[in-house]
């Protein structure tokens, strides 16, 4: 039986912001439930059909004129800009389906932004060899290869990795405080290195950016210092160049800095106002310090022993520690044990004293994804501690 014609809706949003719907538009095309030959499928990012060959049909004694399908010739909307799938180019939108596999290996909702850098990726791996960039995680499985270890071993519950650099050990990833209820930032560290964990803004793009103009400087000093192979490192500055452009030409934030560059690090990397809205309330060992409500923090003691990076506590003091972050998450303030858990992360003399803290802050905050994110960063511990 076939119904009266439905109206679809096609949605073409504003991303200047974020994928919000303020600035959405609505396309109305009308689609028959005849048969299937009868619907109007969409192209991509929810285009609409243009008519082809008319047909003429008979259904119930009443007469149909339809029309094949043919895609209309890709244009971008003018005064819209489009969303990350909406964009001109070989971006395409990612199933459904595929999203929601990736949300429940991972237990979190990932931003826009990771599923717009994974398209970047396949457009331009031209560019991601120049920077020597590499998918972990979630884009290792979005690109539909083989995921091995998905973390590094002083990888705190809150790191999800989701990229790895040129230099051993160098990785970024999606940092969730508390996932569902925050939005991540992007946040980097060396393993090889000094436990520093860095927020380096909202985006992988405005990350790796970052990336790209410290590799630009070097590039550019060691020009002067060494004439003898300028003519390498300038190669090494074109390279930059053509990945800078692939970047901006896939973020509309990047597309309006046209800094590089030192003077690029100057204005958005070197500075001392937070670039997203995460407002750490303590300050940690790692130097990422914890996010939470000011009513659920008190400091354990006037002084901070952990801001001191050289600083090793000793037993005595991390059991005195434990049993102070135990009565005070006790009393409702359990943002003590979860800086305490963080902050005795790096010391593996004191694993447990930091296990047992760190599930003490989530169970009591609710942050129940991170508790198993700490039993699997737990399993990896023991595994790599037992192989050697």
């Amino acid at each position: 039986m076939v119904g009266l014609p439905l109206v679809k809706f096609v949605f073409v949003a504003s991303a200047t912001k974020g994928p919000s719907m303020s600035a959405a538009r609505v396309r109305p095309y009308s689609t028959f439930r005849a048969s299937v030959a009868m619907a109007v499928s969409s192209g991509a990012c929810g285009r609409p059909t243009s008519p082809g060959p008319a047909h003429s049909i008979k259904m119930n004694g009443r007469a149909f004129n339809l029309t094949e399908p043919r895609p209309r010739p890709r244009r971008q909307a003018r005064g819209v800009r489009h969303l990350a799938y909406c964009a001109p180019g070989p971006r395409s939108p990612l199933p459904r389906p595929m999203r929601r596999s990736l949300e429940r290996a991972y237990g979190v909702v990932f931003p826009d932004d990771l599923y717009a850098f994974h398209d970047f990726m396949r457009a331009e791996p031209k560019g991601c060899r120049a920077l020597g960039i590499v998918g972990d995680g979630p884009l290792a499985r979005l690109a539909k290869r083989k995921v091995g270890v998905e973390r590094f071993y002083d990888d705190p519950p809150e790191l999800f990795s989701t990229l790895t650099g040129p230099i051993e050990g160098l990785h970024w990833g999606y940092w969730f405080d508390h996932p569902g209820r925050s939005a991540p930032v992007v946040a980097w560290y060396h393993a090889n290195d000094a436990f520093e964990i860095r927020v380096d803004g909202s985006t992988l793009f405005e990350a790796v950016r970052s990336h790209l103009e410290a590799f630009h400087r070097d590039a550019e000093d060691s020009c002067e210092d060494d004439p003898d192979n300028a003519a390498s490192y300038r190669g090494r500055l074109d390279d930059y160049a053509a990945a800078r452009e692939a970047l901006a030409a896939h973020s509309d934030v990047l597309r309006k800095r046209r800094e590089i560059g030192g003077r690029y690090l100057d204005k958005y990397a070197h500075v001392t106002r937070p670039s997203t809205r995460r407002r750490p309330i303590a300050a940690t060992r790692s130097q990422i310090g914890i996010v939470v409500d000011k009513k659920q923090y008190r400091p354990l003691g006037k002084q901070d022993p952990f801001e001191t990076g050289s600083y090793e506590p000793n037993g005595a003091e991390v059991e005195r520690f434990v049993a102070a972050a135990r009565k005070t998450a006790a009393a409702g303030f359990p943002g003590a044990a979860l800086k305490l858990g963080h902050d005795l992360w790096i010391y593996k003399p004191h694993h447990a004293a930091s296990y047992e803290m760190l599930g003490l802050a989530y169970a009591a905050l609710g942050r129940d994804v991170l508790q198993r994110q700490l039993a699997t960063a737990i399993a990896y511990r023991r595994r790599c501690d037992a192989s050697g």
